[in-house]
């Protein structure tokens, strides 16, 4: 047999991807970096280094320069904040494990004064719900209800106490973000226990750092540097099974004009490391031997943040130029010749580290190899109500096999029996399936099978009534469900007439809907639900003397988790007739 590497007519490898013990030094990658260069601190410009700060109280005076913003506080007699968002809104920072994020701001006082009193800062999420100007009750705006993350109580005059306490924002009911301290739980943590005093116009910086160590712990540390100060740094570890993942504000509490007369801002440094990259599980097989003319497919799953893939063909980056593919998690070789043999490796990289999978041999035969695997029974669609258990199953024929179970086209960690099992199935279960068959020789893919998830919920009555006749044209549908339904968003609602044309649709994943009333169309809510029924609204009259029936498919309602009603696909389910005229009476829009 003349070999240089690989396959058949129609070859899918599949390349998962386990952790490897790589050494690697973090680098940050800078989300922001404001040092007032535009000399305006009320421009949102993230993209040239410019996040706008806000202020809590009218009494308080800006001074923007070149450098720095300058708020005078000497009419303040009330508490002031200072904050600002550092990512697009409904774009927070997201932490996975081994992440950090780090926001530092440099700050000096004039007319310092202390009194023993704190500065309370927090990092925090706003959830996508956002203030857009200054405010004039300090730091205390509906918009900072329900907003979590991590703070701390930092007292920098006095000569009694701790210096430091890191804390938890656990009560998320308060419009006053920093009103009480007590709407915080102290996080237990070491460092400097003795309270240093700061001086008047010298330059501060405060760092504080959250770091994902697991699923479950977080470190928080702080550091305050600048002038004589030494030692200034305090961590904490939280453990928590619902640890802050999300972050996208920082806020900067400082007590009334008793405490300083005037606070300068002149950066705000916020940088995210992100862990390096996780390859879950081997290529499998690691050698293949394939026919000339085949197609062939290596696919990479990795984790973690940022991530940027590079397939090497013996060392080589492959051109994106020549084959897309070569930049992504799946690689795609089409009509292999002996040239494409070679070792293949996936290079995975984010902007702390790069981690590569253990090489793949592809070898390339001018003669007939080994039959790959076959499949005799493809895996089916399959309908399960929630939090019961299911399956996808597949029959294959073949020596050696090796499976691998991908969902909507990503591979899923662990999938690599003949069949998938759900213990509990979820909505979040609900998705396209497909598993590749792998030996020596080649790959071959199922076809995909759908799992739907669906709600328990049943339907109580329809109105009209089932078989109903003498309906007038323009009476709304009604449905009662056996539990309070919501309205969806997929899924087509349509009326049938008797000779199986449709007459009506009702698209639930359209934006809006439009009726015609009379020679006007207005936009108007098809469906409506009021306690557990469901009246729904078709676009038309129907047409007089004929009989109609209801279909719906899945999602067009849902019970109130979001598991989508079954729907209802038996013609004989919701059927009726409507009048045979204008002039006989019929059961109007109430029935």
């Amino acid at each position: 047999m003349k070999t240089r590497s690989i396959c058949l007519k129609t070859l899918l490898l599949i390349m998962s991807i386990v952790v490897l013990a790589l050494p690697w030094i973090a680098s940050a990658a800078t989300v922001v970096n404001d040092t007032f260069a535009d000399g305006n601190s009320t421009v949102q410009d993230l993209a040239n280094n410019s996040i706008r700060i806000f202020q809590g109280r009218s009494t308080t005076v800006r001074t923007d320069a070149v450098g720095s913003v300058n708020f005078n506080l000497a009419a303040t007699t009330s508490a002031e904040a200072f904050w600002g968002f550092f990512t697009n809104s409904g774009s927070p920072v997201n932490l996975n494990v081994g992440d950090k994020l780090t926001v530092s701001g440099t700050f000096s006082f004039t007319g310092f004064g202390g009194g023993g009193q704190d500065i309370r800062f927090g990092v925090l999420n706003s959830l996508g719900t956002r203030n857009t100007n200054n405010l004039t009750g300090g730091m205390n705006e509906t918009t900072f209800v329900n907003d979590p993350g991590y703070a701390l109580d930092f007292f920098p005059s006095g000569s009694s106490g701790t210096p430091f306490n890191i804390l938890r924002r656990t009560n998320l009911t308060q419009g006053n973000v920093f009103n009480a301290i007590g709407d915080f739980t102290v996080i237990p943590g070491s460092g400097a226990t003795v309270r240093q005093t700061l001086a008047n116009n010298i330059s501060y910086t405060l760092t504080y750092s959250i770091e994902r160590l697991n699923a479950t712990d977080t470190r928080i540390s702080v550091s305050v540097t600048g002038g004589t100060l030494t030692n200034l740094n305090f961590t904490s570890v939280e453990s928590s099974a619902t640890p802050n993942t999300a972050f996208d504000y920082f806020a900067f509490r400082v007590a009334n004009n008793t405490f300083a007369q005037q606070i300068k801002f002149t950066n705000w440094l916020i940088d995210y490391t992100a862990a390096p990259p996780v390859i879950t599980s081997q290529p499998q097989p690691s050698n293949l031997t394939v026919q000339v003319g085949s197609n062939v497919t290596m696919a990479v799953a990795a984790s973690g943040n940022q991530l940027s893939y590079q397939w090497q063909r013996s060392g080589n980056p492959i051109p994106a130029a020549t084959n897309p593919s070569a930049i992504t998690p799946t690689l795609n070789l089409t009509n292999v010749q002996l040239s494409d043999a070679g070792s293949y490796v996936a290079v995975v990289t984010n902007p702390t580290a790069s981690v590569s999978s253990n090489p793949v041999t592809l070898n390339v035969s001018t003669d007939p190899v080994p039959p790959p695997p076959g499949i005799t029974t493809q895996p089916a669609d399959t309908t399960v109500t929630v939090g019961n258990p299911t399956a996808l199953s597949v029959v294959a024929t073949g020596d050696n096999l090796f499976y691998q179970w991908f969902k909507n086209g990503n591979l899923i960690q662990g999938a690599t029996g003949a069949s998938l099992n759900f213990a509990n199935a979820q909505i979040g279960d609900a998705a396209s399936y497909a598993v590749v068959i792998s030996n020596s020789s080649g790959s071959i893919t199922s076809n995909p099978a759908k799992l739907l998830v669906v709600s328990g919920m049943t339907i109580a009555n329809v109105a009209p009534n089932n078989g109903s006749t003498d309906i007038c044209i323009d009476t709304p549908l009604r449905i009662t469900f056996n539990q309070a339904p919501k309205v969806g968003n997929t899924g087509r609602l349509q009326i049938h007439q008797d000779d199986g044309s449709i007459v009506d649709t009702i698209d639930m994943s359209l934006a809006a809907q439009s009726r015609l009333n009379g020679t006007v169309n207005f936009n108007y809510f098809p469906i409506i639900v009021t306690g557990n029924t469901a009246a729904i609204y078709p676009h038309l009259k129907l047409a007089y003397d004929r009989t109609y029936f209801v279909t719906m498919e899945p999602g067009v309602i849902t019970d109130t988790s979001g598991a989508p009603f079954a729907g209802i696909s038996n013609p004989n389910q919701f059927a009726f007739s409507v009048s045979s005229s204008a002039r006989l009476p019929c059961r109007h829009r109430s029935a």
